[in-house]
This record gives C-alpha cells, sequence and structure tokens, in this order.
C-alpha cells in the first residue's frame, strides 16, 4: 500500500494545502520550524480534528463565524493483492456489499471479486472529515465506466467463510448500495492501520499483555507481544533485529522479552549494555528507563523487517529522538527494505543525502498560510548537482562513523553514485566527502603533515568522523612517488588506477549520448566515427609520450591522456564554443549513463573502497 496523494482543508496552518503527491519509496518533507510539517503529518493518520486555520482570510470579519470543519481528501494505491489480504486474512465471517457494472448484468458478485483482487493496483479515494469517511467515486476504484441514464449503484452481497477465508455469495439479490457500502470503502480501516507515525515522544510500549499477535498495532502497543512472538517463531529474523539494533546503539549489546517481574500476565522489553555472557539478569535496563530514541527504532525495524506487504512509515525528525550517527545508521538500513513507502520530515540536510528521496516536499509559510513546494527526483538531483556548481554542499561528513576522503566535489557525488548501484549497503556508517586542496598533498612531508591534520579535526569531536583513507588521482606520478606518499601518510593515501577520474568516462556511447541531450549539440552531425576521428586528429596533444596513435579503443591511450582536458577541447571545439565542459555537471551524468550501461567500468574504483573500508586503519 503507498498513500498517493493528500489534500488538506481549513486545518491549523492549512487553509487549502494543495494536492501533495507522494512516490513510492523516500518522500522527505523538509521546512522551517511552525512551517505546518507536523500538521501535515498528523493527517496522515486519516483520523483529522477539527482544528480550523485562522487567519484573515477564514475568518476575514470578527463578527462572521469560522468555518470550523477541517477536512482531507486523500487517496490510496493498493494492490488486488493486498485487498484479498485484508478482505480473506482479516475479516473472516464478514460480509460485503459489491458494486456490479452497470453495463453488464451476466456478472455475478464473485466475478466482480476475482476482477479487483488479480488487479496489479486499486486507487481508493475518499474524504474524511468529522471522523467520518466518505469515498469518492467508488464506480472509479473498480474501473467501471458511469453509464448515462443509469440511477444509483447495484450491488451484491458476498461472504468471508469464517474458516479458510474463502468467497462465496451470500444470495443472488441485487441491492441498491451507496459509495460507503462498497467493500473498496469498508476496507479502508483496516488499510489505516498500515500506516505508522513515529513522533519524537517516547512511545509506552515497555510492557503489553501475553498474546499471539504478529502484527503490530499502528501506536507499537503491543511491541513486546509482536518480539516475543519473532523470538519464538522466527529466531533469525529476530537476531538480524537485534543486530541492527545493536549497529545504531553500540551501548546495547542485547534486547529481550521477558514476563514482568512487577505485572503479571505481562510482558516487558529489557536491554543490556554490558556482555551478556555474564549472565547477570540483575543488569537489564527496562525499556522504560532506556533512551527515547530506543523504543522507536524497535517499533521501525519490528514494521521494516516483518511486513511481507507494504506498510507507509512515517518518521516525524529522526534527529530529534536520535543521535544523528544513529539516525543515519536506520535510514541506511530501512534503505535496505525498499517494498515499504516512508514520509519523514527532517531538517538535516545529510538525512536528505542518505535517503536520496523519490520526491521532497518544503513546506513554507507564506502569510496567512502554509503552502507546499514539491521537487520530484530529477529535481532533487538536480539540486544536489547545483549546489556542487557554486561550491555548496550539504552537511558531508556530520554523523558518519568514517570518511573517505576524495579528489574533489565531483568525484564524491560520482563514487557515492557508483557504489549506490553496486553495493547500497557497504558504506554503512561510512561517508565520502571532498578534501579542501589536494596540491596539499603534493609532496611526502606534506602528505604526512596534512593527513595527520585531518585526522586530528575528525578525531577531536566525537560528532565528527574517522578518516579512513584518501583517494586521489594520480595524475603522471610514478609507483615510487605513488609508494612514498602511501608510506608518509600511514598508508591512507591511495591512487586510482587511471591518470583522472575522467578517464573512466571516455566511452563513445556514454559521451555521444550526452552531446545529443545538450543544446549545443542539438543541430550537429555527431557520431561515435566522427569522434573517434576527432581524437585521431587532436589527442595526441594531450598526452606525453605515446608513440601509437590516438584513440579511445586504446587502453592505454585512455588510461593516460590528460582526460579532463581532452573533453574539455572536444566538446568546445565541436560545438564550435557553444558547449563547455562542466566537470560538475557533465561527469556526474556521464558517471549516471555509465552505471546503468556498463557498470564494470567503475569495477576497480568499487573494489578500491571496499578495501579501504574492510581495512580501517587505526588512529
Amino acid at each position: 500500500m503507498k498513500i498517493n496523494s493528500v489534500r488538506v482543508y481549513n486545518y491549523k496552518s492549512f487553509l487549502d494545502s494543495g494536492e501533495i503527491e507522494f512516490s513510492e519509496g523516500f518522500n522527505i518533507i523538509v521546512g522551517q520550524n511552525n512551517a505546518g510539517k507536523t500538521a501535515l503529518l498528523e493527517t496522515l493518520g486519516f483520523n483529522i480534528q477539527n482544528i480550523p486555520h485562522r487567519s484573515t482570510v477564514s475568518i476575514p470579519n470578527p463578527n462572521i463565524p469560522p468555518v470550523t470543519k477541517s477536512s482531507l481528501r486523500a487517496s490510496l494505491r493498493i494492490t488486488g493483492t493486498e485487498l484479498r489480504d485484508v478482505v480473506e486474512g482479516q475479516h473472516r465471517g464478514a460480509q460485503f456489499y459489491i458494486a456490479l457494472p452497470t453495463n453488464n448484468a451476466r456478472f455475478t458478485g464473485l466475478d466482480v471479486y476475482e476482477q479487483l483482487v488479480s488487479k496489479e493496483f486499486i486507487d481508493l479515494e475518499f474524504d474524511v472529515s468529522d471522523a467520518r469517511i466518505v469515498p469518492v467515486d467508488i464506480l472509479r476504484h473498480h474501473g467501471y465506466e458511469a453509464v448515462p441514464g443509469s440511477i444509483g449503484i447495484q450491488g451484491a452481497r458476498i461472504q468471508v467463510n469464517p474458516h479458510d477465508g474463502s468467497i462465496s455469495l451470500a444470495d443472488t439479490n441485487k441491492y441498491s448500495i451507496s459509495d460507503s457500502d462498497d467493500i473498496t470503502s469498508a476496507i479502508l480501516p483496516s488499510l489505516f492501520n498500515r500506516v505508522y507515525i513515529f513522533k519524537a515522544e517516547r512511545l509506552n510500549v515497555s510492557d503489553s499483555p501475553f498474546g499471539s499477535q504478529t502484527v503490530l498495532a499502528n501506536n507499537a502497543s503491543n511491541l513486546p507481544e509482536v518480539l516475543s512472538n519473532l523470538s519464538g517463531n522466527n529466531p533469525v529474523r529476530y537476531l538480524k533485529l537485534v543486530n541492527y539494533v545493536k549497529l545504531i546503539f553500540p551501548s546495547i549489546t542485547d534486547v529481550r522479552v521477558r514476563a514482568s517481574k512487577l505485572q503479571g500476565g505481562m510482558l516487558e522489553i529489557v536491554t543490556w549494555i554490558e556482555d551478556p555472557e555474564l549472565e547477570r539478569e540483575d543488569l537489564s535496563i527496562p525499556l522504560s528507563a532506556s533512551g527515547t530514541g530506543v523504543g522507536q527504532v524497535l517499533a521501525i525495524l519490528y514494521v521494516v523487517l516483518t511486513s511481507y506487504i507494504s506498510k507507509v512509515i512515517v518518521i516525524d525528525e529522526p534527529t530529534n529522538f536520535l543521535h544523528p550517527g544513529a539516525a543515519r545508521k536506520l535510514l541506511e538500513i530501512i534503505k535496505l527494505y525498499p517494498q515499504h513507502q516512508y514520509i519523514i520530515t527532517t531538517h538535516s540536510a545529510d538525512i536528505i543525502k542518505i535517503v536520496e528521496p523519490s520526491m521532497l516536499h518544503l513546506v513554507k509559510w507564506e502569510r496567512p498560510q502554509s503552502q507546499i513546494e514539491t521537487l520530484k527526483n530529477r529535481d532533487v538531483s538536480g539540486l544536489r548537482r547545483s549546489m556542487l556548481e557554486v561550491g555548496a554542499r550539504f552537511s558531508d561528513v556530520f554523523g558518519a562513523d568514517s570518511v573517505i576522503w576524495v579528489e574533489g566535489a565531483t568525484e564524491e557525488e560520482a563514487f557515492k553514485i557508483i557504489l549506490g548501484a553496486s553495493d547500497n549497503a557497504l558504506l554503512e556508517g561510512t561517508t565520502i566527502a571532498a578534501v579542501a586542496h589536494t596540491d596539499d598533498f603534493g609532496n611526502k612531508k606534506n602528505a604526512g603533515l596534512v593527513s595527520l591534520i585531518y585526522r586530528k579535526l575528525t578525531t577531536s569531536n566525537a560528532l565528527l568522523p574517522i578518516p579512513i583513507g584518501f583517494i586521489f588521482d594520480r595524475e603522471e606520478k610514478t609507483k615510487q612517488q605513488m609508494r612514498e606518499l602511501s608510506n608518509a601518510s600511514d598508508g591512507r593515501i591511495h591512487f586510482i588506477g587511471k591518470r583522472q577520474f575522467e578517464n573512466y568516462l571516455l566511452d563513445l556511447d556514454a559521451i555521444l549520448e550526452l552531446m545529443m541531450s545538450l543544446q549545443g549539440f542539438i543541430d550537429l552531425d555527431v557520431t561515435k566515427d566522427f569522434l573517434n576521428g576527432w581524437v585521431e586528429s587532436n589527442g595526441a596533444r594531450y598526452i606525453k609520450n605515446f608513440n601509437q596513435k590516438p584513440s579511445l579503443s586504446n587502453d592505454e591511450y585512455k588510461d593516460r591522456v590528460d582526460a579532463a582536458k581532452l573533453l574539455s577541447s572536444m566538446f568546445s571545439q565541436i560545438s564550435e564554443g557553444r558547449e563547455e565542459y562542466r566537470k560538475t555537471t557533465h561527469s556526474l551524468s556521464l558517471t549516471d549513463w555509465l552505471v546503468k550501461h556498463k557498470p564494470h567500468v567503475f569495477s576497480e574504483i568499487v573494489e578500491l573502497i571496499k578495501r579501504i573500508i574492510n581495512q580501517k586503519p587505526a588512529i
């Protein structure tokens, strides 16, 4: 299930929010304090209260009574399989009305039901106000066309077997039904329970009664019960959850559920910060006495790990209940479970970097009401790259455990693109950032001094990460020079296998694809043969001591040529000065294309980063 969209009317700071769309994957909501982020999140539970908007627009005159009703129009998307799961799994013994097509008298309620549950997806639109749910046009839910002149909606009645969940006709009658009667409307409250909203406030989830439930309540009140059942029914998955908790909170060594010593018939969650091998049960700590974020993390991870169908997970400012490093680890973990929809509010630019949102919503206060501005995936990527153009950055290393410093801003972004396509889990707790001045590392005396400064800078503050390596272009350095620089930095300085990062981008297919997307090349007849011919005619000036014919099919030439200058001249000359090669945009575009079509090009870089992370030298 996912939330398609919401539109908020007359609620707190929103007079009319306009339609707010949400995508699959990660959705980020940003905005200043008191702009309306929390108010927007509150509506996603579909239990909106009457707290009307108050401004001179909604109440232009003190003598005019305000409109007191707050309301919400929303749309959910579910699959046919999810519909079957809700009906046959959660409503055994129930009866439902089901709308019949107005133009096909032969269709029975069973026919319609089977057609519904075989659909790839079903969009359910509804209004919420005064605790009432009012569906909008159930004929659209079924994919029917309204027949002109038809009056009302005809429906059949089906029943769910209380024992095995099988579906049968309750009777052979036809009924006149309303939008609210239809099965797609009747299941909406059950779907709302698949939305989990986690706020910074402490969850009252330390204890709960014994039971057999395996689905977490959307207020997490039965967390001890479901964790206890998970540890017994699926100990491997339970161990995975505990290991994730230990990764997020290094001080925690174990998490268990036991019978409460204070209340009969109750379970309680306890944590350990000492080695469990000591077998000191008296040293365990009740969850109620643990930090605020532990309960939230346990509940979030339980939903993420155990739900075989997609859920909606809403997290209000994770850094309000977690240290930035812990929030980063939590988000890196839940990224490994992309079947869910995530909606996260944040003030942290680092969180935006981590989750790479499909959609970003900026909540702005524009007197007298909150307004929403939306950036979709391409816009978010463009914003990030535009910031690189002007030298701005998201907070590059804040909250990470360790950092790999690289040649420049382009390499920082490109390496993340490469690793994101090859191994999302590789960088858990590690970030990549650009060094300020690579020239500082140019000789072995400076290399040792500057790498020491970087180490002291990051180890003097617990909020900044440990530098575990530096990756630079090899340029024209000899093996001996590279070895000396590496030794001077205690093995932390590494060099890529080619002259520059741009050498990995010298691919005719990728370059041609990029040129054809740029305005300066649109009217030109550029082909791969033309590009290769240009290199053969002009490429010799960008390489020394090379006696062969320049060609991008020659591996030695591609490794040693000054690729940055080659690409700069190629773009400028072929476009007749209309197009300039820009590293911070064009190199990233080439990287994107190669990652999608020829990822093997970067295997050497991936292996180098893996080696650095696995070795992690001591400070």
